[in-house]
This record gives C-alpha cells, sequence and structure tokens, in this order.
C-alpha cells in the first residue's frame, strides 16, 4: 500500500494500468479520510485468494490433504479454532473395570 497526493496516486494508477503488468495486476485507490488531499493504493496479484494460495502451499510442501476455516456471520476464527481444536482432541482408551485380569 503506497500513500501519497492523490495527484500522484492517480498518475501512478494510470500509468500501471497502460503497463504490461496492468492486467495481471488488481489495483486499488481511494481516498484517505484522515489525510484530505491524499489518496492510497493498492496492488495485488490478480490471482490472489485462498483457494490460489492453498494450491501454492500445498505443492511447494507436498501437501496431500488441506482444509481452510473462514469466520462467517457471529462466529469468529478463534471460535472455529477452538471448535475445530475439540473435534481433533485425542481419545483417551480407559481400560474395562469389569473384566479381571
Amino acid at each position: 500500500m503506497i500513500v501519497d497526493k492523490s495527484e500522484k496516486i492517480t498518475a501512478l494508477y494510470d500509468t500501471m494500468m497502460q503497463s504490461e503488468y496492468g492486467e495481471s495486476l488488481k489495483i486499488i485507490t481511494y481516498p484517505s479520510h484522515d489525510f484530505p488531499g491524499y489518496s492510497y493504493i493498492k496492488i495485488y496479484n490478480k490471482n490472489a485468494g485462498k483457494q490460489n494460495m492453498t494450491e501454492i502451499l500445498c505443492n511447494e510442501y507436498g501437501i496431500d490433504k488441506c482444509v481452510t476455516v473462514a469466520a462467517h456471520g457471529s462466529r469468529s476464527l478463534n471460535t472455529i479454532a477452538h471448535e475445530l481444536k475439540n473435534s481433533f482432541k485425542p481419545l483417551r482408551f480407559l481400560p474395562d473395570k469389569s473384566k479381571s485380569v
């Protein structure tokens, strides 16, 4: 992310969109509410996303199976992580007390 005077950000945006990279990037600009006369520009890979990044990481580290989670509605990521942790707790096998040795 870059912040600068709005005129400079607009000029940078126009230059980037006309360049050979313009079509392969996701470029977002918006004015700053905290600093009047200034704007922000954010530059992303157009293919950036959870699914694409998951595939890259799985290929890079040789992972065969992967699960991704996302928070929706009132469920926070902390709640989801706690639920997942409880789902995968190891089982404890206790000896059957009814059998005598």
